[in-house]
């Protein structure tokens, strides 16, 4: 997320009602900024939230791709890519599935998303034209509650 560091928290905020009404996230940056030049120490302060409609975040992850930098947001059943810029994020991509993400993985532009009920899908994200494309999936759904990616 361009030349600055930051720090991102997902939150999943059930209401007083509990699942008659359905849950809702959030996503807050924090930039991690020195006091000083010379001195080690480093402060958080807040920069951004952003509120995210559909479900608790679940995942956060940094893609990296032709330079950029964006945060990849798991929530509910959607996966929305987005753009740190003009100090607000901007959603670039998305991807619908039809599970409850529980978990994302990335491996370059590559994406492993995971459920605890329906198996796993592999997306790839293609910067051409900003979009998160359906490569495979698991028709015959078992229970994974860890998943990763290892290369040569």
């Amino acid at each position: 997320l361009d030349s600055r560091m930051f720090i991102t928290i997902g939150t999943g905020i059930v209401d007083k009602d509990g699942e008659d009404v359905s849950s809702k996230g959030r996503v807050v940056l924090l930039e991690l900024t020195k006091s000083s030049p010379t001195s080690s120490v480093v402060e958080l302060n807040f920069v951004y939230e952003k509120k995210i409609f559909h479900g608790p975040v679940n995942s956060l992850s940094c893609l990296s791709c032709e330079g950029k930098n964006r945060l990849v947001i798991g929530a509910g059943a959607d996966v929305n890519v987005e753009q740190w810029g003009n100090d607000k994020l901007t959603q670039v991509g998305f991807f619908r599935a039809t599970m409850h993400i529980l978990d994302i993985k990335l491996f370059k532009n590559f994406f492993v998303l995971s459920d605890a009920y329906d198996s796993l899908y592999f997306l790839v994200w293609r910067e051409s034209d900003k979009s998160l494309t359906l490569l495979a999936k698991d028709y015959d759904p078992i229970p994974v509650y860890a998943a990763g990616l290892l290369s040569r």
